[in-house]
Protein backbone atom coordinates (compact mmCIF):
# COMPACT_ATOMS: atom_id res chain seq x y z
CA UNK A 1 0.00 0.00 0.00
CA UNK A 2 2.37 2.86 1.12
CA UNK A 3 4.71 1.88 -2.29
CA UNK A 4 1.71 2.47 -4.42
CA UNK A 5 1.15 5.87 -2.73
CA UNK A 6 4.46 6.49 -3.10
CA UNK A 7 4.31 5.84 -6.62
CA UNK A 8 0.94 7.99 -7.30
CA UNK A 9 3.05 10.55 -5.39
CA UNK A 10 5.41 10.86 -7.39
CA UNK A 11 3.57 10.43 -10.82
CA UNK A 12 1.72 13.39 -9.94
CA UNK A 13 4.54 15.62 -8.91
CA UNK A 14 6.14 14.86 -12.42
CA UNK A 15 2.85 15.38 -13.64
CA UNK A 16 2.65 18.79 -12.38
CA UNK A 17 6.59 19.56 -13.07
CA UNK A 18 5.51 19.02 -16.74
CA UNK A 19 2.51 21.60 -17.03
CA UNK A 20 4.59 24.23 -15.72
CA UNK A 21 3.70 24.07 -12.23
CA UNK A 22 5.91 24.37 -9.15
CA UNK A 23 6.17 20.73 -7.72
CA UNK A 24 7.50 21.09 -4.15
CA UNK A 25 8.94 23.60 -1.42
CA UNK A 26 10.07 27.40 -2.15
CA UNK A 27 13.31 27.20 -4.07
CA UNK A 28 16.04 30.29 -2.96
CA UNK A 29 15.97 32.30 -6.28
CA UNK A 30 12.35 32.08 -6.50
CA UNK A 31 8.77 32.61 -5.70
CA UNK A 32 5.51 30.64 -5.69
CA UNK A 33 2.82 32.52 -6.97
CA UNK A 34 -0.87 32.05 -7.80
CA UNK A 35 -1.96 31.00 -11.70
CA UNK A 36 -5.23 29.87 -12.15
CA UNK A 37 -5.47 27.47 -9.67
CA UNK A 38 -2.01 26.47 -9.24
CA UNK A 39 1.61 27.46 -8.33
CA UNK A 40 4.43 28.65 -10.40
CA UNK A 41 7.70 29.98 -9.77
CA UNK A 42 8.77 33.10 -10.19
CA UNK A 43 12.30 35.12 -10.26
CA UNK A 44 12.83 36.43 -6.88
CA UNK A 45 15.61 39.64 -8.59
CA UNK A 46 17.07 40.11 -5.50
CA UNK A 47 17.82 36.53 -4.41
CA UNK A 48 18.59 35.80 -8.19
CA UNK A 49 21.81 37.98 -7.71
CA UNK A 50 22.97 35.84 -4.68
CA UNK A 51 22.23 32.68 -6.73
CA UNK A 52 24.52 34.22 -9.67
CA UNK A 53 26.92 35.34 -7.15
CA UNK A 54 27.59 31.81 -5.82
CA UNK A 55 27.89 30.19 -9.23
CA UNK A 56 30.55 32.93 -9.90
CA UNK A 57 32.47 32.04 -7.12
CA UNK A 58 32.38 28.43 -7.62
CA UNK A 59 33.46 28.86 -11.33
CA UNK A 60 36.45 30.93 -9.93
CA UNK A 61 37.14 28.02 -7.40
CA UNK A 62 35.69 28.60 -4.22
CA UNK A 63 34.46 26.01 -2.37
CA UNK A 64 31.29 25.52 -0.73
CA UNK A 65 32.58 26.42 2.64
CA UNK A 66 34.02 29.45 1.66
CA UNK A 67 31.49 30.81 -0.25
CA UNK A 68 29.00 30.54 2.48
CA UNK A 69 31.28 32.14 4.69
CA UNK A 70 31.35 34.98 2.28
CA UNK A 71 28.12 35.25 2.27
CA UNK A 72 27.08 35.13 5.19
CA UNK A 73 29.72 38.04 6.28
CA UNK A 74 27.94 40.11 3.62
CA UNK A 75 24.33 39.11 5.79
CA UNK A 76 22.78 38.14 2.29
CA UNK A 77 19.06 37.26 2.43
CA UNK A 78 18.01 33.82 3.53
CA UNK A 79 14.99 32.26 2.43
CA UNK A 80 12.11 32.72 4.71
CA UNK A 81 10.36 30.04 5.95
CA UNK A 82 6.44 29.60 6.32
CA UNK A 83 5.06 30.25 9.82
CA UNK A 84 6.08 27.74 12.28
CA UNK A 85 8.62 26.32 10.54
CA UNK A 86 12.33 26.39 11.94
CA UNK A 87 15.41 26.86 10.20
CA UNK A 88 18.54 25.12 11.53
CA UNK A 89 21.22 27.09 9.78
CA UNK A 90 22.64 30.32 8.65
CA UNK A 91 21.91 31.73 5.04
CA UNK A 92 23.45 29.63 2.33
CA UNK A 93 24.84 27.29 4.65
CA UNK A 94 21.35 24.72 4.55
CA UNK A 95 21.48 24.91 1.26
CA UNK A 96 25.43 23.88 -0.23
CA UNK A 97 26.97 21.28 1.65
CA UNK A 98 30.09 22.49 3.10
CA UNK A 99 31.93 19.05 3.28
CA UNK A 100 35.34 18.87 1.64
CA UNK A 101 35.46 22.63 0.81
Amino acid sequence: MKAKIARDTKAKLHQKARAGHAAGATVFGYNLIDVDGHKERSVNAEQAKAVVRVFEMSAAGFGNRRIVTALNAESVPRLRLAAGRRRRSRAFSGVMSTSGA
